[in-house]
């Protein structure tokens, strides 16, 4: 498994959360390093009595995109294939990414022209 697959990581408090495993911590499996976690919610639909799901972030407020999980933590690990899940959790860290990307470049320009108004002076 690469650090590319998207995996579901299903955890002894029940939660499930989708992921990118990036590393194991040692060679005895103590523990995992995963990425950008995205927890699943359930919910049911009343007309159809379909079970639909929320990719939702897995810690609210953190400044950080890797966390390590304790194995014993962890009830099963299955790699996802299924492509509508792996489209949509792409989709979650566009929404996260490209307003950051959007502020970028709105910095930048804001910093050039500072710059440029500065050497007019």
């Amino acid at each position: 498994m690469n650090n590319t697959d998207l995996v579901s990581i299903k955890l002894v408090s029940g939660e499930e959360i989708v992921c990118q495993v990036v590393d194991v911590v040692d060679s005895s499996y103590r523990s995992i390093i995963i990425r950008d976690p995205l927890k699943v919610e359930y919910k049911q639909q009343r007309r159809n009595e379909d079970i639909k799901y929320n990719l939702v972030p897995w810690i609210l407020f953190t400044n950080t995109r890797e966390f390590e999980i304790n194995a014993t933590k962890i009830l099963g690990v299955s790699k996802i294939e299924n492509k509508e899940l792996l489209e949509r959790y792409l989709a979650q860290f566009r929404k996260l990414i490209e307003p950051a990307e959007d502020l970028k470049e709105l910095l930048e320009r804001i910093y050039r022209d500072y710059d440029a108004e500065k050497t007019l002076e």
